[in-house]
This record gives structure tokens, C-alpha cells and sequence, in this order.
């Protein structure tokens, strides 16, 4: 199936460039390929690989959460969708440029592939440490014990 897939969406790819062209002119066609082709660069030089290089580094030192680094891995694949000639993923690349559209897919992704397999709520509630079974004030704060 992906086989296929990559073969059919350059003619794909094709087919709506020729239409765009026919129904403008093919000034614009080439001109939208050309723009869209340099933002896509600028994004991959300027912000899409450097950014994610920093980010791959903060999950290293553990001081960035993992959705820092996704967005910024969308940001170098917007990227790269942008540098690719087409009107099907120069428009791939727009929506993951969006900030809704960004958060929307990681939130998908969080909740597909990192909370499904967890405990469910009424799990939590049931378990031994629950705060349903908890008496008291809890008092949260940092020590050091000094010996």
C-alpha cells in the first residue's frame, strides 16, 4: 500500500499544479512554487533544524517537556513540505505551520500513543495511594537532611 502511495501522489502532485496553471496562468504556478519553496528554506535553515537540534538537547538535559520538541519537529517537517514543488504539500506545510492545527496533532499524538496504554481515571481512584484514601492536610516542600 505505501508503495502505491508514492507512486500516485506525484501524479497527484502534478495533476493539481497542471489545473492551477490552466485556470491562472502558468506565471503563477511557477511563482507559487518559487515563494513557497524559499519560505520552506528559510524555515529549515533559520528555525526547523537549529530548533530542533536545541530541543533534542533540553530532552537530554531534561529540562524541556517532549511536546517542545514535537512542535518543533513539525516545524522542520512544514519545513520540508514547503521546499517540496506542489500545491498538496505546500498546503500539508501551511496547516502544520498553524499554531490550532500544530496543537491539535500533538495532542492526538500524546493521547494515542503515550496515554492509552496508561491507567484510566477510575484506575487512579481505585488504587492503594488514591487521595480519596489519603487523611489530612498534605503539605508538599523540598529538605535536606543534615547529618
Amino acid at each position: 500500500m505505501p508503495i502505491i502511495f508514492f507512486l500516485l501522489f506525484p501524479i497527484f502532485e502534478l495533476y493539481v499544479l497542471l489545473e492551477f496553471a490552466t485556470t491562472t496562468s502558468p506565471f503563477w504556478a511557477i511563482s507559487e512554487i518559487v515563494i513557497t519553496a524559499f519560505v520552506g528554506l528559510k524555515l529549515l535553515r533559520g528555525e526547523g533544524i537549529s530548533r530542533l537540534r536545541r530541543g533534542l538537547a533540553s530532552i537530554n538535559n531534561k529540562s524541556e517537556p517532549l511536546a517542545g520538541l514535537i512542535e518543533r519537529l513539525f516545524m522542520a517537517i512544514a519545513g520540508a513540505l514547503l521546499l517540496l514543488p506542489g500545491f498538496v504539500t505546500d498546503f500539508i506545510g501551511v496547516l502544520m505551520l498553524l499554531g490550532p492545527t500544530r496543537i491539535y496533532i500533538t495532542k492526538s499524538i500524546f493521547s494515542r500513543f503515550f496515554l492509552s496504554g496508561g491507567p484510566t481515571r477510575s484506575d487512579r481512584d481505585m488504587g492503594f495511594d488514591s487521595e480519596k484514601s489519603r487523611s489530612g492536610n498534605t503539605i508538599e516542600g523540598d529538605f535536606k537532611r543534615k547529618d
